[in-house]
């Protein structure tokens, strides 16, 4: 993805992946399943909380996303499962992401 490219995500930036992100070349090689369940999670935190609009480059920036997926869904009896599948959806690691089929 080209600088060009990215300059479009900057109002929803936490709706493109890590690897994106850290990714300087084509995203070609990317598995376009992950990226899109993660836009898909990180577009659902919209509808409980405004998240600010920082892309998730770094580990660091990644915990930030998450602490308020913790607060909000953890301390609701009824979202408690959601949450969790907020959480998984949003892992760091591609890899550890689950399918669409699996979510």
């Amino acid at each position: 993805m080209s600088r060009v490219e990215k300059k479009m995500f900057d109002a929803t930036r936490i709706c493109v992946t890590p690897e994106v992100w850290q990714n300087q070349e084509a995203i070609r090689d990317l598995d376009k399943a992950k990226l899109d369940i993660w836009a898909i999670a990180s577009s659902w935190l919209y509808a409980f909380a405004k998240p600010n609009d920082t892309k998730i480059a770094t580990e660091n920036a990644h915990r930030w996303l998450l602490n308020p997926v913790d607060r909000t869904f953890k301390s609701n009896f009824d979202l408690v499962l959601f949450g969790n599948l907020l959480r998984k959806i949003l892992a760091w690691e591609p890899r550890e992401r689950p399918t669409v089929a699996d979510a």
